[in-house]
């Protein structure tokens, strides 16, 4: 199996309230994505849940697949477990016919559910640009 397509680096989202996630991720030609994910809670008593999905667009930024969501929860430095890292794999789902070949494997990372949004966002609109420019 060989390497297509990556993050190109650790993604580093930092989601409010001292809360942060760092995600790194290959694309391998078998369509199946290997990374960790480091999750983090630098409060005291505040842990939460974070939620990452991998979106695979090609050159001119088309959706290409999308990955299902993925869920770690931490808890507050006070408790103890308030950082961790986890691998995982994951199949790409392939969704838009249209695109070229994959250029780069986007992260989405968020509280709660609000990854799977994102994606969803962008399966529909078969490009990640309307995102993009909801967020500026």
């Amino acid at each position: 199996m060989s390497v297509i397509s990556s993050t190109a680096g650790e993604v580093h989202s930092d989601l409010g309230a001292n809360h942060h996630m760092w995600t790194y991720a290959d694309l391998y030609d078998n369509n199946w994505l290997a990374g960790r994910t480091r999750t983090a809670s630098f409060t005291w008593f505040g842990g939460y849940v974070g939620t990452m999905a991998c979106i695979v667009v090609d050159k001119d930024l088309r959706v290409f697949g999308t990955t299902e969501m993925l869920r770690f929860g931490v808890n507050g430095t006070a408790w103890g477990g308030s950082d961790r890292t986890d691998q995982w794999n994951l199949p790409m789902r392939p969704v838009n016919a249209g695109a070229g070949p994959p250029a780069r494997v986007l992260v989405a990372h968020s509280w709660k559910f609000d990854a799977r949004v994102l994606v969803s966002m962008a399966e529909a609109a078969k490009t990640v640009w309307p995102i993009l420019a909801a967020l500026v």
